[in-house]
């Protein structure tokens, strides 16, 4: 039952090793961490874990402060109590290794805070294990093929382009995380699940995923609270109006028999027939899981980037000498603009959307001299990571030239991480990188950004890295 203890019954067409019992409320969460507390095989490794108000509220304004503090004193294993969750943080290159690729069996990645998510998403590829994850993911990873994605590029340019048409010759100030918040969405609901342009599904389907998305950019406290009305409530609501949008979309490409090679598509094919059949509750939460993870992280890392270019015009200059001119087609945006991926590639250093992986940890394992017992809530960061000055010389400066030198691909494996790694590395990273060329093409062979008189950036760290209060950027028309 949603809003009780548990978000679900059993579906019988589940593979039955998916777990499907999600503490919904904050009283039955708080008693699950208090009996998995209690029931540690081991003591966590050293580090603060007194109750502290002071040093919950520090993680919601100053993460990376206080991680890169705790790093320094602690070494790269150590505990954290937040509030009432004592959680390891396991930081640095070797770290990241570890959880993502040659220590993975040892954690769970649904039963970790990914889990929070279910409420709105369900259960696709970020809240599934084993064979559930792999068997989406099989069923997923050939849109995301280099050959698919060419297909894409004339798609992605007409949404752009309609987009910057819209904001007019001289548009002034605009708040860039709104404006492609909205671009990113409509290129995922019409790219990856072949919705038309001008389809009003389309548009209910967008306006209901960003309501049910707002629920995780309210205060921390007031998630907490249940019953009418509240942030939760509205939430689950939205929910139910996607499943029922989607449902409809799913009926109606059956009804008509209509086929492509969008993922929507491929899912519902595999929902009739095969080894890798699915039910429509599966095809519905694997479509909400790509469109969380196949928006919010371009839209703020589009962000970021115009954030940088406009406080470093030398870097801005080099760029655009690059692209004015360059052809939007396959050969450049893949293979033809070196400083345009040494520019991305520094952004997601400094600004990783999904800068935590949160793990449950099933087997106790050893690591830097310490046992992290099972049962224990454990985090990578490739956020803290991306800023030890060990790895990355003058770590807070933006600097696109040490992605050009050759530098970065002598660090050790798991130093650079901005979309995980292993068998869990983001399935649509070749997309969303795509998508974000494809915007600073079109946008800065237009516009020069500036950043808004008084601006100061802050960061919000929930559910993805973001700017706080949005973006605002002078875009100047370019002769």
């Amino acid at each position: 039952m949603v809003g009780g203890e548990f978000l679900s019954e059993p579906d019988p067409s589940m593979p039955e090793t998916l777990p499907v019992h999600v503490p919904a409320t904050t009283v039955a969460r708080l008693r699950a961490e208090a009996r998995t507390e209690r029931a540690l095989s081991a003591p966590l490794p050293p580090g603060e874990l007194s109750f502290s108000l002071r040093r919950g509220r520090r993680m919601l304004e100053d993460p990376l402060g206080l991680l890169l503090h705790c790093h320094r004193r602690y070494g790269p294993v150590f505990s954290l109590r937040l509030l009432t969750l004592p959680t390891v943080w396991m930081i640095g290159a070797e770290a990241n290794h570890f959880l993502t690729v040659s220590g993975r069996d040892h954690v769970s990645w649904r039963d970790g805070l990914m889990g929070e998510m279910i409420p709105l998403i369900g259960d696709g590829l970020l809240t599934t294990d084993g064979e559930a994850h792999d068997r989406a993911r099989r069923l997923i990873q050939p849109v995301f093929s280099r050959r698919a994605l060419e297909g894409q590029i004339t798609l992605m340019v007409q949404e752009v382009d309609a987009a910057l048409a819209a904001l007019g010759p001289t548009p002034g100030t605009v708040d860039i995380y709104a404006w492609t918040r909205r671009l990113a969405l409509g290129i995922a609901l019409r790219g990856l699940f072949g919705l038309p342009a001008d389809a009003a599904r389309r548009e209910r389907l967008g306006d209901s995923f960003e309501a049910g998305l707002g629920f995780f950019y309210h205060q921390q406290w007031t998630q907490m609270l249940r019953g009418p009305g509240s942030p939760w409530a509205r939430m689950v609501a939205q929910r139910r109006r996607l499943v029922a949008l989607i449902d409809e979309e799913i009926a109606r490409r059956r009804r008509e028999g209509a086929a492509g090679e969008d993922v929507l598509s491929r899912l519902i094919a595999a929902g009739e027939a095969g080894a890798d059949r699915l039910s429509d509750t599966e095809i519905c939460d694997q479509v909400l899981t790509l469109l969380f993870a196949g928006h919010d992280t371009t839209t703020s890392t589009v962000s970021f980037l115009l954030y940088e270019l406009a406080r470093h015009p030398r870097e801005l200059e080099h760029l655009l000498a690059e692209i004015d001119g360059a052809p939007c087609g396959p050969e450049a945006l893949f293979d033809g603009l070196p400083h345009l991926e040494a520019v991305l590639a520094e952004t997601l250093r400094l600004y990783p959307a999904a800068w935590w992986g949160p793990r449950r940890v099933r087997t106790s394992f050893d690591f830097a001299g310490h046992t992290v017992p099972a049962g224990a809530m454990v985090q990578y960061s490739s956020w803290v990571t991306h800023r030890l000055p060990e790895l990355f010389p003058d770590p807070e400066a933006f600097l696109p030239d040490r992605f050009l030198s050759g530098a970065v691909a002598a660090l050790p494996v798991g130093a650079y991480a901005p979309f995980g790694a292993g068998p869990r590395i983001c399935v649509g990273k070749r997309f969303g990188e795509l998508e974000i060329k494809v915007i600073l093409l079109r946008l800065l062979a237009r516009y020069r950004p500036e950043l808004a008189a008084g601006y100061r950036l802050g960061i919000r760290q929930a559910p993805t890295l973001s700017p706080r209060e949005g973006m605002p950027v002078r875009l100047l028309p370019r002769d």
